[in-house]
């Protein structure tokens, strides 16, 4: 016997508020410093990526790292329209990965991913990120040297130095990945809450890789193109940044040989 047609309106209205629910919900954390130039940018590539993300329920969590220029009041006005937009501001410079654990923080949902405000890797691609943070996975990094990614017109020294870079920690640590240094990455924001970083600049990245193995949890990687930057100018610089990584190589080697750590 056929149900009244009330009762099959109902039942249609109730699967489609469960396929909602069911919806799996994603903060993606960006984090901004002197970026007023690319905010525009930035805005162009969120709508474009929403197409492609519309089967999350997605919040961005925009990372103002205490800009010296215009940056924050770009993003409150370019985004003072959009509701699933969250802008916060730090008092203090952190530096990339500060910024990105900061705004971690303030995300509402337990995925969470980041990626670098100038979209040198496409937005669009969080989807691949997510679908690899499977059932016991912490963090899924996304690599350009996998060998499924491509690197498209970044400068030779930068991937020269970075491949070194990566080389170097594949060696020291027991996480084997490709990349290391990649700000492209998704998390199970209930195990990386609580994990604190001496590092919180571009080295961070893979200072949070370490913890996590020491931490006897997962870190796994997937395919990432990435691109060179279309808009402003980057933050790092080679030689502190490599300074950095040394000190944190020196840190890694110290802790595998007496496993303690240095501090410095």
């Amino acid at each position: 016997m056929l149900q009244p047609y009330a009762q099959n309106s109902n039942s249609l209205y109730e699967k489609a508020s469960l396929s909602v629910a069911l919806q799996r919900k994603i903060s993606i954390v960006i984090p901004l410093y002197n970026e007023s130039k690319s905010v525009a940018h930035l805005q162009q590539r969120l709508e474009r990526a929403q197409i492609h993300l519309d089967k999350y329920i997605v919040e961005f969590v925009l990372v103002d790292d205490a800009s010296q220029d215009d940056t924050l009041n770009r993003l409150k006005s370019a985004f003072a329209d959009t509701n699933n937009v969250k802008i916060v501001a730090g008092e203090k410079n952190l530096g990339v990965m500060g910024a990105i654990m900061f705004g971690l923080n303030h995300a509402s949902h337990n995925t969470v991913c980041s990626m670098d405000s100038d979209c040198s890797y496409a937005p669009e691609d969080i989807c691949k990120l997510v679908d690899a943070l499977h059932e016991g996975v912490t963090m899924v990094v996304g690599s350009p040297y996998h060998p499924d990614a491509r690197v498209h017109n970044v400068p030779r020294w930068r991937i020269v130095v970075s491949k070194a870079a990566s080389t170097i920690y594949r060696w020291l640590l027991r996480t084997k990945l490709n990349c290391y240094t990649s700000c492209f990455r998704a998390y199970r924001k209930q195990d990386i809450e609580n994990i604190h970083l001496k590092r919180t600049g571009f080295e961070g990245t893979v200072e949070l890789v370490w913890a996590v193995e020491r931490h006897n949890l997962k870190t796994v990687e997937c395919p990432a193109d990435l691109h060179v930057r279309q808009h402003g100018q980057s933050s790092s610089k080679l030689i502190p940044v490599a300074i950095k990584h040394l000190t944190l190589i020196k840190s890694i080697v110290i802790h595998r040989l007496f496993g303690t750590q240095t501090h410095r």
